[in-house]
C-alpha cells in the first residue's frame, strides 16, 4: 500500500507540473492574441479601402489588365494559411475542413496548394493536394515585407498562366471567442468574388466610399497605374489574411491551454482523493495489524 501511495503522489506531481506549463502557455497566448487582435482591427480600415478601390477597378468597363481577367488554364492555386506550431485546438482542423470543402466545390478542377505554415503542408497532403511551394516560420509581428516571397510566387504563377485562379484559405478573426475559416479569391481580381468573401473580412462604412471611376485620372497611363496598384492592393489583402490567421491561432491556443489547465486540475483533484483513500486504508491496515498482534501476545 505504501508503494501505491508513493506512485499516486508521483502522478500528482507530474500533473501539477503539466498544469503549470499549460497555465503559462495560456497567459502567453492571451498577451499575443491581444496584440495580434489590435493589429488586425487597426489594419482593417486600410484593407476596406483597398477592397473598394479594387472593386471599382473591376467594374469599370473600359479597363483591361491581365490581373483582371481569367486565363484558359484549369488548375487552381490555394494559398493555405495554417500554424507553424501545435497545441492550438481545432485551429488547423478547421483549415483542413475549409480546404476539403473548397476542393469538393471546385467541380473536379485540380487544386494545388501554396503552404503557409508547417501544418498547412501536412494538411494539403492529407487532402490529396500537391504542394507547389512552402513558407513557414513567420515573425510573431508579421509585416507586409514578410509576405513578399509568398506574393511574388503566386503572382508569377498567375501571370505565367500556370493557374487560372488563386485563392487564400485562412482563419478570419471575429472576436476572442470566435474565428472562422474563409476562402477569398486573390487573382484575378473579381468584384463578384470579392463581394462575397471580403464582406466578412472588413466592415462596410458608408462614409468611406471611394470616388466613382469616372473621376479617376491615370497618370502616366492606365496600364502603368494598374500594373502597380493591383499587385500592391492584392498584397495588402494577403497580408491581412495572415494577420487574421495569427490572431485566430493565438485565440485557439489560449482556449486549448485553458481547457488543458482545467482538465489537469480535475485530474489532480481525483488523484488527491485516491491518495487520501489509499493513506486511510494503509493506516487502518496498520492499526488492525497492531491490534491483532497485541491480542495474540496476550
Amino acid at each position: 500500500m505504501a508503494a501505491s501511495t508513493k506512485q499516486i503522489k508521483g502522478k500528482i506531481q507530474s500533473v501539477d507540473n503539466i498544469k503549470q506549463i499549460t497555465k503559462a502557455m495560456q497567459l502567453v497566448s492571451v498577451t499575443k492574441m491581444r496584440r495580434a487582435a489590435d493589429r488586425v482591427v487597426l489594419s482593417r480600415e486600410y484593407a476596406n479601402r483597398a477592397r473598394e478601390i479594387l472593386e471599382n477597378l473591376t467594374t469599370h468597363e473600359t479597363l483591361s489588365h491581365p490581373l483582371l481577367t481569367y486565363n484558359d488554364t484549369k488548375p487552381l492555386l490555394a494559398v493555405v494559411v495554417a500554424s507553424d506550431k501545435s497545441l492550438c485546438g481545432s485551429f488547423n482542423a478547421n483549415v483542413k475542413k475549409a480546404l476539403s470543402r473548397f476542393k469538393l466545390a471546385s467541380a473536379g478542377d485540380k487544386v494545388d496548394v501554396l503552404a503557409v505554415g508547417k501544418h498547412s503542408k501536412r494538411i494539403a497532403k492529407q487532402i490529396g493536394c500537391d504542394v507547389v511551394a512552402s513558407f513557414s516560420d513567420f515573425s510573431e509581428h508579421v509585416s507586409i515585407s514578410d509576405v513578399g516571397g509568398v506574393f511574388e510566387f503566386l503572382l508569377n504563377q498567375f501571370t505565367n498562366e500556370n493557374y487560372y485562379r488563386v485563392v487564400v484559405i485562412y482563419s478570419h478573426y471575429e472576436s476572442t471567442l470566435s474565428y472562422n475559416p474563409l476562402v477569398s479569391q486573390l487573382l484575378p481580381v473579381d468584384a463578384t468574388s470579392m463581394g462575397d468573401t471580403l464582406s466578412d473580412m472588413v466592415d462596410h462604412d458608408p462614409s468611406m466610399q471611394t470616388e466613382i471611376m469616372s473621376r479617376y485620372l491615370f497618370e502616366p497611363s492606365e496600364d502603368v497605374v494598374l500594373s502597380s496598384v493591383i499587385p500592391r492592393l492584392t498584397k495588402v489583402r494577403l497580408f491581412q489574411a495572415l494577420m487574421e490567421s495569427q490572431a485566430s491561432e493565438h485565440s485557439a491556443r489560449m482556449f486549448a491551454m485553458k481547457n488543458a489547465t482545467e482538465n489537469a486540475e480535475e485530474v489532480s483533484e481525483d488523484l488527491e482523493q485516491r491518495y487520501n483513500r489509499a493513506r486511510q486504508q494503509s493506516v487502518t491496515q496498520e492499526i488492525s495489524e497492531i491490534a491483532a498482534a497485541a491480542d495474540a501476545y496476550t
